[in-house]
């Protein structure tokens, strides 16, 4: 669909749903970015950065609890935020595809962090972990 031809009645269509679709991958990116700080804050052993985490984790938690904007047909029609809608909507697209990315890289240095964890509780070896490898989270994370 082209930006510049929004006028017929699919693509108003589209972008109703559209709009509906957009809210619900914006509360679970919230839900994912929550579960993602709650794995972190309960791994690491760097307290201040466990707690920025909490904190992090406590805000979204709130945040996700937005209702659903539903949009009907006839009003995009008769609404000049069409256009509007439209290309917010690709850039949301586009900054879906980025979070994706990076959420899971965030997933594999917890993952990472954990299996060193559990190797160290097995008496294996530890020189993997350290707070440069709890420091790399938090980068992922931020």
């Amino acid at each position: 669909m082209a930006i510049n031809e929004i006028n017929e009645s699919a693509d108003v269509t589209i972008l109703a749903y559209g709009s509906l679709l957009s809210t619900q991958l914006y509360k679970a990116s919230c839900g994912k970015v929550c579960a993602l700080m709650r794995d972190a804050s309960h791994i690491l052993t760097n307290r201040s950065l466990s707690k920025s985490f909490s904190a992090v984790q406590e805000v979204l938690c709130n945040v996700v609890d937005i209702p659903f904007l539903f949009v009907t047909e006839q009003f995009l029609r008769n609404s000049p935020l069409c256009q509007r809608l439209a290309n917010s909507l690709n850039e949301l697209k586009d900054h879906w595809d980025t979070f994706d990315e990076k959420r899971d890289v965030c997933q594999k240095a917890i993952n990472s962090l954990r299996s060193a964890y559990k190797l160290s509780a097995l008496g294996g070896s530890t020189s993997s972990i350290g707070l440069t490898s709890e420091l790399d989270v938090g980068r992922h994370l931020k």
